[in-house]
């Protein structure tokens, strides 16, 4: 009997080919190969490519919004962002497409949360408004910019640990974490 895909099955299939390749990678005959079945699986829950793609942006913003709120102070908020190395590899890929129609409003919204939920941690352990909001500022270009140097080879998955490390000490440090 041949295998029964659900929807979700091939929108995860879709984030792991937009970790590994960006846009490009998530095309309908090699994610059937990898699922060992055929285009018509695919169809039988997707009217075309733009819909799947569209289903995995939309399952990735869910899923990097509810993350955000985990977080009780600054320094557990940087680890949420960098503890999922997938998420973290789709959002590097999302980054390198930002001027698709698909992507834009996805990434716009997820940044201004993340960027949000930083700036109120801080302001929570005392910073002033100002401050909170050019140190969450500092951070996020920051993790823009890890992902992207993951991408582009200069920096390893590996890496993630240490430099939230960094950015807890060079921007977040000194912060007095509420008792």
């Amino acid at each position: 009997m041949a295998k029964r895909l659900t929807r979700n099955d091939w929108i995860s299939v879709a984030l792991d080919a937009l970790a590994d390749a960006g846009l490009p990678g998530v095309a309908v005959e090699p994610l059937a190969a990898d699922l060992g079945v055929t285009k018509g699986s695919f169809y039988s829950h997707f009217a075309d490519r733009p819909a799947l793609i569209s289903a995995a942006i939309d399952e990735w913003r869910a899923a990097q919004l509810a993350r955000l709120e985990t977080a009780e102070t600054s320094v557990e908020l940087l680890d949420v962002w960098f503890d999922d190395a997938r998420l973290g590899r789709v959002f590097g890929s999302l980054c390198a497409a930002v001027d698709d129609v698909a992507v834009r409003p996805a990434m716009f919204e997820v940044s201004a949360a993340r960027l949000g939920r930083l700036t109120q941690l801080l302001e929570q352990q005392g910073l002033s408004a100002a401050e909170a909001g050019r140190r969450a500022r500092v951070v996020d270009a920051a993790y823009v910019g890890f992902w992207r140097l993951v991408g582009a080879g200069s920096l390893t998955i590996d890496d993630r640990k240490d430099f939230a490390a960094d950015l807890v000490e060079l921007c977040v440090g000194g912060v007095v974490e509420p008792t």
